[in-house]
């Protein structure tokens, strides 16, 4: 099976005035997938919000990857403009015409552009790994960044989404786990 690392919105503006989660571990952790994929011939995605009148408004500095990720000139980006990394966009066919089935996925914010592009790559028929510790997002007024993160590592594999072979369509695993090539069948 074909695998794609999707990196979504790591980009500047998440950490002004202050950073997310975690954040200096999410980097790290993200720097060694992708490492892992680039030394693996995996694919890298970087899914990159743009959002008009926003701080995601395009060619903005808070719009910039952070520097420590960012991808290189040839590397393969996505731009969207909503917290969907398939909803209009290229992402699905692009993806199909790479032989793409597998997804693990890395990024901000977990309870929105992650959360959402996890369950839609499951309706365009991706099996998914959610990186359980190379996702981030901040406090929100109504819950922590910490147990809004643990919530969507227990929800999204316990969804009743199941593969073709009847097996769930999304894991969460640390990224020290993840298998781009060689997979065990969760």
């Amino acid at each position: 099976m074909s695998s794609a690392l999707l990196i979504i919105d790591l980009q500047q503006t998440i950490a002004q005035p202050r950073a997310p989660h975690d954040f200096a571990g999410v980097l790290g952790r993200v720097q060694a997938l992708i490492a892992k994929a680039k030394a693996e011939a995996v694919p890298v995605v970087w899914v990159q919000h743009n959002e008009a009148g926003s701080e995601f408004e395009r060619d903005t500095p808070g719009w910039q990857w952070m520097e420590c990720i960012a991808p290189g000139e040839a590397d393969w980006v996505v731009h969207k403009q909503s917290s969907d990394a398939f909803h209009h966009t290229q992402l699905n066919e692009d993806l199909k015409a790479k032989g793409v089935a597998h997804l693990v996925v890395c990024g901000y914010a977990s309870e929105f552009c992650v959360d959402t592009t996890v369950r839609s790559a499951t309706s365009h028929d991706f099996r998914v790994t959610l990186v359980a510790d190379a996702h981030t997002t901040h406090d929100r007024p109504t819950l922590g960044a910490a147990a809004i993160k643990a919530h969507l590592n227990w929800l999204l594999p316990n969804l009743a989404v199941y593969r073709a072979d009847g097996k769930p369509a999304i894991e969460a695993l640390a990224a020290d786990q993840v298998l781009f090539g060689k997979r065990r069948a969760p």
